[in-house]
């Protein structure tokens, strides 16, 4: 009764928001690898919206003792030049997204300084950041070669996953700063 007012496909997607949003409350380091690798071929606002709750559910878990939370003089520091970045993009800039964007750079730098506390979580970060680094560079080859599929919808198709992925410079600095590393480590 209810896909009379809201679309089937619409109901699939609230349930899947609502699984991944209730594990990364549950694991926060799947919200932390998660973020990681999806950053290169989703828009923005998701990746803002993933490391949101993340940081919300490692803060809960904090409070409650199940993590700890350790901040020492080089955090300081760090911290310090992302008070700097914040005000100086919020004086010079005014009002856009690039305070937003500092603000989730430092959340990420303090989930991922504290959540990612074992090899083991070091090199499934490290192999979700090269697998999703790996996924925008396919997708992009995509929308570059989408002009060539004759087919209309699968045109479109093509085009609409690729609306979002990273800009070639990005995504060439990353291979360029990943790949030695990615090499060495297999």
């Amino acid at each position: 009764l209810v896909t009379i007012f809201v679309r089937p496909s619409t109901m699939l997607l609230l349930l899947l928001s609502v699984t991944v949003a209730t594990v990364i409350i549950h694991i926060p380091e799947f919200g932390l690898l998660l973020a990681v690798s999806v950053f290169s071929f989703t828009p923005d606002w998701l990746v803002a919206t993933i490391v949101c709750i993340t940081f919300l559910s490692y803060l809960f878990k904090c409070i409650r003792l199940k993590r700890n939370f350790r901040f020492g003089s080089a955090d300081a520091v760090v911290l310090l030049m992302f008070v700097v970045m914040y005000f100086t993009s919020t004086v010079f800039e005014g009002t856009s997204s690039g305070e937003y964007y500092v603000l989730m750079f430092t959340a990420v730098y303090f989930l991922a300084k504290n959540l990612l506390c074992s090899k083991i979580l070091v090199v499934q970060a490290f192999n979700a950041l090269c697998s999703g680094i790996t996924l925008g560079i396919v997708l992009y080859i995509l929308g570059d070669f989408a002009f060539l599929i004759s087919h209309h919808h699968l045109r479109n198709a093509a085009l609409a996953l690729t609306a979002n992925t990273l800009q070639a410079d990005i995504l060439a600095m990353l291979t360029v700063c990943i790949l030695p590393i990615a090499l060495s480590a297999s």
